[in-house]
């Protein structure tokens, strides 16, 4: 049977008909929020039984009612983009610069960098799955500003490691928490393979976040203060060789979220690997329209590990659901104009690993199709996974 819950939006609940939201709207609609508003509290365990068609481009007053500014300002920048190497530019429906920039890419034979104008501040880390139905794998090799620029580095390999022409998406975040816009909730870490870069760590709470690890390709990373496990996790091997990550499980300890990371060669066996991690509340950037889901079964998206944001502020909230392992819906996420994002992480102990076949619009909503391998690339319709969809808007009030 699947279930969901939802996650209340910063949005005060006013108006009656469906639209994108103003600057104006947007301010004052979370200034109300944020003085009567409280947030909403998190779950305890999760995963016990582990070990572990296109759409308008916003305008330049983007979709989440910031104005276009240089480098869209250091605490304000985010992105993503979808990239498909047999097209030379990206589609608007699936890309976004929160500085109100178009997103490009160079590159070829899976090695490509993603420039996003403006966004080039310090810190931030990202996260990158492959795309298509095919068994390539894509990770971030390294990303840095460059002038106002983010410059981002892919390489995408096959199962034996060979470098491999394939779709991607690419996700940046600036973690902040400024409740001028909004409140931000959860963590990003990365690691880079013997310890957290600070520069690149950030905690909504203030807490420290820490990475140890007690066997080879096995990592425990502990999120202090963020004392939920509904949340959207993701994680993404980082270099230029062929080495992956996954999920090995997560769960709140103490006050703590805790997530356990696994990474493989090309073989399968556990290996060391630098890694990027994130654990946000909601949608991997806090609040959008969108949502997650764990998927630990064929029809099955727990309830206390999935959440859906509608387009909505209000209103009656229809469930995720889950097909077969390989689809995920996410009903009533479709804003016109509006461009969307998804992501995807294995989860378990094995060595197999996950990539979005693909998401489209279906009726008011999006359609996840989801492929996921064994090491040596064999479609396996049994693999566990979290899954994200992200647009670049709030919810519309109602």
């Amino acid at each position: 049977m699947t279930r969901t819950s939802t996650f209340a939006p910063p949005i005060a609940l006013a108006h009656a008909r469906r639209r994108l939201l103003n600057p104006s709207t947007v301010l004052v609609s979370i200034a109300l929020a944020i003085a009567g508003c409280a947030a909403p509290t998190g779950e305890d365990l999760q995963g016990a039984s582990s070990e572990e068609g296109e759409v308008e481009a916003p305008d330049a007053v983007n979709a989440v009612g910031r104005a276009s500014s240089a480098l869209a300002s250091s605490s304000y920048a985010w992105g993503f983009a979808k990239v498909d190497p047999s097209s030379p530019s990206l589609s608007s429906a699936f890309a976004f610069n929160s500085a109100g920039r178009v997103n490009s890419y160079s590159g070829s034979a899976g090695v490509y960098t993603v420039t996003m104008p403006d966004l080039g501040v310090s810190g931030g880390t990202v996260q990158v799955v492959a795309a298509g139905a095919s068994s390539t794998r894509c990770k971030v090799a390294s990303w840095r500003p460059s002038g106002s620029a983010l410059l981002i580095d892919v390489r995408c390999h096959s199962p034996s490691g060979v470098p491999s022409a394939s779709p991607f998406v690419v996700f940046f975040n600036k973690g902040f928490t400024d409740t001028t816009y909004y409140v931000q909730r959860g963590a990003h870490v990365y690691y880079s393979g013997t310890s957290v870069v600070a520069s690149h760590s950030w905690n909504s709470t203030g807490g420290i976040n820490t990475v140890t690890s007690a066997a080879t390709g096995t990592y425990t990373a502990t999120l202090a203060g963020l004392a939920f496990s509904n949340a959207s996790v993701h994680v993404t091997a980082v270099g230029a060789d062929a080495k992956y990550c996954k999920i090995g499980g997560w769960s709140v300890v103490g006050a703590n979220a805790v997530v356990r990371v696994r990474c493989f060669d090309t073989a399968g066996n556990l290996a060391p690997s630098d890694f990027t991690l994130s654990y946000s509340y909601g949608t991997p950037r806090s609040y959008m329209v969108g949502g997650h889901a764990w998927v630990s079964g064929p029809t099955s998206a727990p309830a206390s590990y999935s959440a859906s944001q509608h387009a909505f502020a209000c209103g009656t909230t229809a469930p995720i659901t889950v097909s077969g392992y390989d689809f995920v819906r996410y009903p009533d996420t479709s804003v016109a104009g509006v461009p969307t994002m998804a992501l995807a992480t294995a989860y378990g102990s094995d060595a197999n690993y996950c990539k979005l076949a693909s998401w489209s619009p279906t009726g008011t909503g999006f359609g996840v199709v989801m492929r996921c391998f064994t090491p040596a690339g064999v479609w396996n319709t049994s693999t566990s996974f979290t899954s994200s969809l992200m647009a670049g808007t709030y919810p519309s009030p109602c």
